[in-house]
Protein backbone atom coordinates (compact mmCIF):
# COMPACT_ATOMS: atom_id res chain seq x y z
CA UNK A 1 0.00 0.00 0.00
CA UNK A 2 1.62 3.21 -1.19
CA UNK A 3 -0.13 5.42 1.37
CA UNK A 4 1.00 3.24 4.30
CA UNK A 5 4.56 3.18 2.96
CA UNK A 6 4.64 6.98 2.59
CA UNK A 7 3.27 7.40 6.11
CA UNK A 8 5.86 4.98 7.48
CA UNK A 9 8.60 6.86 5.64
CA UNK A 10 7.39 10.22 6.98
CA UNK A 11 7.31 8.93 10.56
CA UNK A 12 10.77 7.42 10.16
CA UNK A 13 12.13 10.71 8.80
CA UNK A 14 10.58 12.69 11.67
CA UNK A 15 11.90 10.25 14.28
CA UNK A 16 15.35 10.18 12.72
CA UNK A 17 15.71 13.93 12.21
CA UNK A 18 14.09 15.04 15.48
CA UNK A 19 15.28 12.28 17.80
CA UNK A 20 18.06 10.48 15.91
CA UNK A 21 15.99 7.33 16.44
CA UNK A 22 15.21 4.46 14.07
CA UNK A 23 11.54 3.45 14.36
CA UNK A 24 12.02 0.42 12.14
CA UNK A 25 14.49 -1.00 14.62
CA UNK A 26 12.23 -0.43 17.64
CA UNK A 27 8.76 -1.35 16.44
CA UNK A 28 7.41 -4.51 14.93
CA UNK A 29 4.58 -3.12 12.86
CA UNK A 30 4.10 0.56 13.67
CA UNK A 31 0.46 0.54 12.57
CA UNK A 32 -0.74 1.86 15.94
CA UNK A 33 1.76 4.70 15.79
CA UNK A 34 0.81 5.49 12.20
CA UNK A 35 -2.92 5.45 13.04
CA UNK A 36 -2.37 7.62 16.12
CA UNK A 37 -0.30 10.11 14.12
CA UNK A 38 -2.99 10.31 11.43
CA UNK A 39 -5.79 10.76 13.98
CA UNK A 40 -3.83 13.37 15.93
CA UNK A 41 -3.11 15.43 12.83
CA UNK A 42 -6.61 15.00 11.39
CA UNK A 43 -8.55 16.01 14.49
CA UNK A 44 -6.07 18.70 15.46
CA UNK A 45 -6.32 20.28 12.01
CA UNK A 46 -10.07 19.96 12.04
CA UNK A 47 -10.34 22.20 15.08
CA UNK A 48 -7.40 24.45 14.24
CA UNK A 49 -8.86 25.32 10.85
CA UNK A 50 -12.25 26.24 12.23
CA UNK A 51 -11.39 29.89 12.76
CA UNK A 52 -14.84 30.77 14.06
CA UNK A 53 -14.20 28.98 17.36
CA UNK A 54 -12.44 30.81 20.16
CA UNK A 55 -9.20 29.15 21.24
CA UNK A 56 -10.49 28.24 24.70
CA UNK A 57 -13.53 26.49 23.22
CA UNK A 58 -11.37 24.53 20.77
CA UNK A 59 -9.17 23.36 23.66
CA UNK A 60 -12.23 22.19 25.60
CA UNK A 61 -13.59 20.35 22.58
CA UNK A 62 -10.24 18.60 22.03
CA UNK A 63 -10.08 17.64 25.73
CA UNK A 64 -13.48 15.96 25.39
CA UNK A 65 -12.81 14.39 21.97
CA UNK A 66 -11.86 10.80 22.83
CA UNK A 67 -10.30 9.77 19.46
CA UNK A 68 -7.97 12.78 19.66
CA UNK A 69 -7.10 12.02 23.29
CA UNK A 70 -6.46 8.33 22.48
CA UNK A 71 -4.13 9.33 19.63
CA UNK A 72 -2.37 11.82 21.88
CA UNK A 73 -1.87 9.14 24.57
CA UNK A 74 -0.48 6.66 22.03
CA UNK A 75 1.96 9.22 20.63
CA UNK A 76 3.03 10.19 24.15
CA UNK A 77 3.68 6.53 25.04
CA UNK A 78 5.86 6.10 21.95
CA UNK A 79 7.79 9.30 22.64
CA UNK A 80 8.35 8.30 26.27
CA UNK A 81 9.59 4.86 25.19
CA UNK A 82 12.00 6.54 22.73
CA UNK A 83 13.27 8.78 25.53
CA UNK A 84 13.65 5.83 27.91
CA UNK A 85 15.54 3.82 25.29
CA UNK A 86 17.85 6.74 24.60
CA UNK A 87 18.54 7.29 28.30
CA UNK A 88 19.28 3.59 28.68
CA UNK A 89 21.64 3.74 25.71
CA UNK A 90 23.39 6.83 27.12
CA UNK A 91 24.11 5.02 30.39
Amino acid sequence: DLLAQCQRLLLNIIAFVAFDYDLEEASTDGSDLRAAFNDFVHYGNQFALSGALPLWLGKIILKLHWPYQRAKRTLKQHVLSIIAAEQKRQE
